[in-house]
């Protein structure tokens, strides 16, 4: 990691209202948004493929990145997902942080410990997260660590425990800039980071 990148933060957001938001990244949950814990690995690779042929038809770059839905990993999930090449995969924030469904505070990414198909997430905005959270998160990003941030939707009006209002997103991405945060996409990270580099990294299962 570059000693240069002060702060690094990741950003996802999922595509609300057909506006896809400069400097965050849309990514796959898969086709179902199903749980990939109740899939068999032939169904998963039937997801992702699925949503392969949908971006093609679209014009949209093929995902190479993922993220769990619910944070439900196994051993199957990552074994597809490296079949097919994915190179990252973001998780939610357990099991180092107690769960909870309307947000909350997470690990901070480091790329010499975690796997890059179980990056976890630092913070999940949702009712239960505020801005004093935010600052915690971005204070952790030094020393060639990572804040992984988790936006669900931006409104999520039919998921309320993950909905985020246009004004507070706002502000938090004002204070992102203000504080001169560089800001990039789960994609971005191979700039950074080897995916390949996986032997003895931490994996954890959900």
């Amino acid at each position: 990691m570059p000693s240069s990148l002060k702060r690094e933060i990741l950003c996802y957001i999922r595509l609300v209202g057909g506006n896809l938001l400069t400097g965050l990244q849309c990514f796959s949950t898969g086709y179902t948004d199903k749980h990939t814990t109740t899939q068999s690995k032939e169904e998963f690779l039937a997801d992702l493929i699925h949503i392969d042929k949908r971006c093609e038809a679209y014009g949209i770059p093929i995902p190479e990145t993922f993220g769990y839905p619910a944070d439900c990993r196994g051993p199957e999930a990552l074994e597809v997902l490296t079949e097919k090449g994915y190179r990252f995969a973001r998780r939610g924030i357990g099991p180092e942080f107690p769960f909870h469904p309307e947000g909350g505070r997470g690990p901070i990414y480091d790329p010499n410990v975690h796997h890059p198909l179980v990056i976890p997430s630092t913070g999940v905005p949702g009712p239960n997260y505020g801005f004093e959270d935010l600052v915690w998160a971005v204070e952790q990003a030094k020393d060639g660590k990572i804040a992984v941030l988790t936006f669900h939707g931006v409104p999520a009006l039919e998921h309320p425990w993950v909905d985020v209002s246009p004004e507070l997103f706002k502000t938090y991405m004002d204070y992102l800039r203000d504080t001169g945060c560089t800001v990039i996409a789960l994609r971005d990270l191979a700039k950074y980071v080897d995916a390949s580099e996986t032997i003895g990294k931490s994996i954890t299962y959900w």
